[in-house]
């Protein structure tokens, strides 16, 4: 795989993990089991740390991850929303693990998407799986 290639499969590993590392610590405030907060908390960090990775080898740096986007932004509103609007504040814990399961299923097509890629250098095969 050519190097631009290696680095745009980086490129979009990196913002992936980085949003989702920015919804895990939207999340975590909203929850009201602290038990919950701490593995939101910690899966945000985990993200941190996978990025961290990834960007040292695709030659990718964190600042030219883009930090937010408008449709991405939108998306933590919306959890913060609805966490706030739930009645039954017992639900809350609920609410944010069904968005919490699907900011997971993004995040992996994301990374089954870059392990389709058939010219993957081994090494970032690797660090992806």
């Amino acid at each position: 795989m050519q190097t631009d290639d290696m680095q745009a499969v980086g490129q979009q590993v990196a913002e992936a993990l980085k949003e989702n590392e920015q919804f895990y610590r939207t999340a975590a405030p909203n929850v009201m089991n602290p038990k919950l907060q701490a593995l939101l908390q910690e899966r945000a960090a985990q993200r941190a740390s996978f990025a961290q990775a990834l960007t040292s080898y695709a030659d990718v740096t964190l600042a030219s991850v883009e930090p937010d986007n408008v449709m991405d932004a939108v998306h933590r509103g919306i959890l913060t929303i609805k966490a706030a609007m739930t009645i039954e504040h017992d639900k809350t814990d609920e609410v944010v693990l069904g968005d919490s399961a699907a900011a997971e299923e993004q995040l992996l097509d994301t990374y089954e998407t870059a392990l389709r890629e058939e010219s993957l250098s081994p090494t970032l095969r690797q660090l992806l799986q």
